[in-house]
């Protein structure tokens, strides 16, 4: 199984109502390194009212990590047309039960089609200044060995990941000191740290947030253990560690979700640009 993510072509944000389109930025190289390292596939759509290269793109092609799907309807206005091509490839790749893809939305931005999305109960995971990163501009195939000769460690923190997204919407009890999938992934970590540390010496952190499926079930579960607090949508008596503490936040709300994304553990990521770090 191969994990792949579907990003926007630049950090952008549509309003189509308004056929407005807020352009924020491109990607930077450290950006795109993040994607790559964490992922097998990257993909990004494209149609032709707008292109913006990626850093060392026809690298990333070559290397087979980055696809570009082509939206075939080019006609209407702007912001209609980048969120649907969006939607499109989202769509395209989500049938691909072999693998394991999700997606990165545009910033605030959905396209409120309830043929492909639906308004649904989330719970968003914010693990903060979690993931190594290499600092520096890395040359994609010096990467990619690195990927290969490090899959152990990789794998195990992204199992550790679905471990605790699992545990947390299964969990009986409000104690998550307790919870060896915290450990493991503090573990894994640590293991990539090091030999992120032992090849390109300088590494950043980023924020990884991920939104979760959540039904009637676990909603009412978490409600009776007191692990949320429905009102206030907040997890006020939700016992984690010091440790533990400064890596997790909750949040409920609801949001708007791709219908093809339904019954995935992950529905989608959150991308917001920071200056030391990206949250995904």
């Amino acid at each position: 199984m191969q994990r792949g993510i579907i990003i926007p072509p630049v950090l952008i944000k549509c309003d189509i109502e308004n056929n407005s389109v807020y352009l924020e930025r491109g990607y930077n190289p450290e950006e795109i390194q993040y994607f790559a390292l964490y992922w097998d596939k990257v993909v990004i759509p494209e149609q032709r009212l707008m292109k913006i290269s990626l850093p060392y793109e026809n690298d990333y092609i070559k290397s087979g990590i980055l696809e570009y799907i082509n939206y075939p309807f080019q006609k209407g206005q702007l912001a209609d047309i980048l969120q649907k091509s969006h939607t499109f490839a989202a769509n395209q790749k989500l049938k691909d039960h072999e693998n394991d893809w999700t997606i990165v939305h545009m910033l605030n931005s959905r396209e409120n089609n309830l043929n492909h999305y639906l308004n649904k109960d989330v719970l968003k995971v914010e693990l903060r200044k979690l993931l190594p990163v290499p600092k520096s501009n890395v040359a994609i195939y010096d990467l990619l060995e690195f990927k290969h000769q490090r899959k152990d460690e990789l794998s195990a923190l992204h199992q550790s990941l679905d471990n605790i997204y699992e545990k947390i919407l299964s969990s009986e009890d409000q104690d998550l000191r307790r919870k060896k999938e915290f450990f493991e992934l503090k573990s894994a970590i640590h293991s990539l740290d090091k030999t992120l540390k032992e090849r390109y010496r300088l590494i950043s952190r980023v924020d990884h947030s991920v939104s979760l499926e959540l039904n009637e079930t676990v909603i009412s579960e978490m409600i009776k253990t007191g692990i949320i607090d429905i009102v206030s949508s907040t997890f006020p008596i939700l016992t984690i560690a010091n440790t533990v503490r400064s890596m997790i936040k909750f949040k409920f709300s609801k949001e708007w979700t791709l219908k093809s994304a339904q019954g995935n553990l992950k529905l989608d990521y959150l991308v917001k640009a920071k200056q030391e770090n990206i949250i995904l």
